[in-house]
């Protein structure tokens, strides 16, 4: 059996860096702000607002906390077929979407939002982290930028050395 192993230039090298950076990058953006859920009695108002180091903090919905009728776990299914969990918060005309994943986290998420509703406590902070995507996308942008690295360096030599040939012609 032969094996023929086909080598990378600098120039493929550079443009599988960027593809790596570019998507680390991207799933950062995308998947990995936190998202939180205040809501404050006096002032009869809830909050979700998205934390992402791109976009900054931004609330994406405000409502009234007597709108909330109660937080519920709803089971869908991934394009695989597998089951997935969602946290939704019920209020008097839709439901929204507030963060997905295993069961155990979604319901205990719902009955602290729950417990809530049914207290006096007057404030409530409920955070669905996006750490675990954005420690991916910091490793995919890191394996790119030193990949990065690596092939400018070798464009450069490359560079180097058809500058010195032109001199010396």
């Amino acid at each position: 059996m032969v094996t023929i192993k086909k080598k990378v230039g600098p120039v493929g090298q550079f443009i599988g860096a960027i593809v790596f950076v570019v998507a680390g990058l991207g799933v950062i953006y995308l998947l990995g702000s936190d998202t939180s859920l205040i809501c404050n009695r006096g002032e009869n108002r809830c909050v979700i607002q998205e934390k992402n180091i791109f976009k900054g903090t931004q609330i994406t919905t405000a409502m009234n906390l007597n709108d909330i009728q109660g937080a519920e776990v709803a089971e869908g299914k991934d394009s695989k077929g597998n089951p997935i969990y969602h946290m939704m918060l019920a209020t008097n005309q839709i439901r929204l979407h507030f963060s997905s994943g295993k069961y155990a986290s979604c319901n205990k998420t719902a009955s602290r939002i729950n417990q809530y509703l049914q207290s006096t406590e007057n404030d409530l902070k409920v955070t669905d982290s996006g750490t675990v995507p954005r420690v991916f996308g910091f490793v995919f942008a890191g394996a790119g930028f030193f990949l990065l690295l690596h092939s400018l360096s070798k464009l450069l030599k490359l560079l180097l050395k058809l500058a010195f040939v032109l001199v010396q012609r």
